[in-house]
């Protein structure tokens, strides 16, 4: 079973195209939006918290970005 995994991601790995995306960001007013949430709250808030949070609210916004045509 792990011999046919592992031959399966080197499939994967070798004929799907690949591409890395990289931006450098200003974060400045989400950190401190999460550290005032988190003072409010008492909990720990993640960036991957608040990231979940706005493409849930970006979804919502705009349904027809998350349907399957």
């Amino acid at each position: 079973m792990w011999r046919i995994m592992a031959e399966r991601m080197t499939a994967s790995w070798t004929t799907a195209p690949h591409f890395y995306l990289f931006r450098e960001v200003t974060v400045g007013r989400l950190a401190a939006w999460r550290q005032q949430a988190e003072k409010q709250t008492g909990g720990r808030i993640t960036y991957t918290d608040v990231l979940v949070k706005l493409v849930a609210a970006a979804l919502a916004r705009h349904p027809a970005v998350n349907a399957s045509w």
